[in-house]
């Protein structure tokens, strides 16, 4: 297990006291509080209309991106390496 020392101000410690179940561990509580700031992006799903061929489309063009993108950071990353 690794231990981290944390510095936070008197009042944040107080938040988190009250923010704390009884029996639970600061560790635990950051953990539950961390967890609760991921959003729920499956909520969205679905949230715009679009037709079969539009989704199809879209995702042709998400994959184009992203696969320009990949080749574009490769290039940089040479160029990086090339000109110390």
């Amino acid at each position: 297990m690794v231990f981290k020392t944390l510095t936070i101000k008197g009042k944040v410690y107080e938040k988190l006291i009250r923010a704390k179940h009884e029996g639970e561990s600061f560790s635990d509580l950051l953990e539950r509080l961390a967890e609760k700031e991921q959003p729920d992006l499956m909520k969205y799903f679905g949230s715009i209309p679009m037709t079969d061929e539009e989704a199809e489309k879209r995702l042709a063009l998400y994959r184009r991106l992203r696969k320009d993108s990949t080749a574009s950071f490769w290039k940089r990353q040479a160029r990086m390496h090339d000109n110390p």
